[in-house]
């Protein structure tokens, strides 16, 4: 009876297959593999090859890190945000660190960076030369460049008086450094809600490069940040400040005139003498005063100032030696034999299916 059931299930259901069946299908693939195993050792030998040259031929890259945290009241920020909207980057919901990772990807901190002579390897230059040849920009971004790309190192640093080619030179490195579209660039930097600390990464070829760079766009960023953050409470501390130097400059000289014309008379005057001294008096007096209010004034732009000047600490700096990375040409043999066995499999067993369905 329960064979019959069976019988009966296997005629209602043609295309099922059995356990058997699946067994004897793949002991019948896994023997088709085996019988072919020239074509398999023909599909990873290439592969294999090209993944092993390529790990070694590939540069082995030096990652530097740099970590750090920044402290700033509010009062701070309106100007700040007001700098960024003017670069089309500011936004009302922005806190420091999403303001602070946008100005050290923008083309000031970039500019303001590459172009510091740093000794590399015994040769000083421009940080934005160093990174072409190290790099070897003009293989990579510039080989099939009509326009003098090709042999192209920056001799000039000011950027009013960039050429054309120049400009353009300088616009592929920001791009090459902060990435561009979907591509990734060589340098971020990015923040951390749990620690409160940003993080500042760049990988190059050259140990000393990543090291200097990274460094570099730091105290860049750094200065700059401060420096727009307090830029107005600066302008203004400047102006009290000379104010109240001049005043008090004023009120020595009314002071050391009036003492002067006393000495030289020895308390002897006559009418129109004793006026001039009550009037330089009275100056001084009225200078005191006002001297008074202006220092008192300066101390408390002072304050200002500094409670409204940012703190940015480096809490970790990039040093040697760093953690170099390179592909192990070993891994890339065994990747290149995986990626070649597993295409040679599809390839054969796909052949021999279509050859079973031809022939049925």
């Amino acid at each position: 009876m329960m064979e019959e059931n069976q019988s009966m299930s296997n005629i209602n259901n043609p295309d099922e297959i059995t356990l058997k069946e699946l067994i004897l299908k793949l002991k019948d693939y896994a023997l088709e593999l085996a019988k072919n195993w020239y074509i398999i050792l023909l599909f990873i030998l290439p592969i294999a090859g090209y993944m092993v040259y390529k790990a070694k031929t590939t540069d082995t890259i030096f990652p530097a890190k740099l970590t750090f945290m920044l402290s700033q009241d509010d009062g701070g920020l309106g100007k700040i945000g007001g700098l960024l909207g003017s670069f089309g980057l500011g936004g009302s919901g922005k806190n420091n660190y999403e303001k602070m990772v946008e100005i050290a990807k923008s083309r000031q901190i970039i500019y303001n960076s590459i172009f510091n002579n740093v000794e590399i390897n015994g040769k000083t230059d421009y940080l934005a030369n160093h990174l072409i040849n190290l790099e070897k920009l003009h293989d990579k971004l510039w080989e099939k460049d009509t326009s003098g790309l090709k042999s192209f190192y920056f001799t000039n640093s000011d950027i009013q008086k960039f050429s054309k080619l120049e400009s353009k030179a300088f616009i592929h490195l920001h791009k090459y450094l902060t990435g561009s579209g979907e591509k990734a660039g060589i340098y971020n930097c990015s923040f951390s809600k749990t620690s409160e600390s940003l993080t500042m990464s760049i990988s190059t070829v050259s140990e000393p490069l990543s090291i200097e760079l990274l460094k570099t766009i730091f105290y860049n960023l750094s200065d700059f940040y401060v420096e727009t953050s307090i830029g107005r409470d600066r302008f203004t501390y400047d102006i009290i400040k000379r104010k109240s130097d001049s005043i008090y400059n004023l009120l020595n000289a009314k002071d050391y005139a009036a003492s002067k014309i006393q000495d030289a008379k020895r308390n002897l005057f006559e009418e129109s003498e004793k006026n001039s001294t009550k009037k330089l008096n009275r100056d001084v007096n009225m200078l005191g005063v006002i001297y008074g209010e202006t220092a008192k004034n300066a101390e408390l732009a002072d304050f200002s100032l500094k409670s409204k000047t940012p703190l940015i600490r480096e809490l970790d700096l990039p040093m040697a030696p760093l953690d170099a990375k390179s592909e192990s040409a070993f891994m890339a043999l065994i990747k290149g034999c995986l990626i070649g066995g597993i295409l040679a499999s599809f390839f054969i067993i796909l052949r021999k299916i279509i050859r079973e369905a031809m022939a049925a």
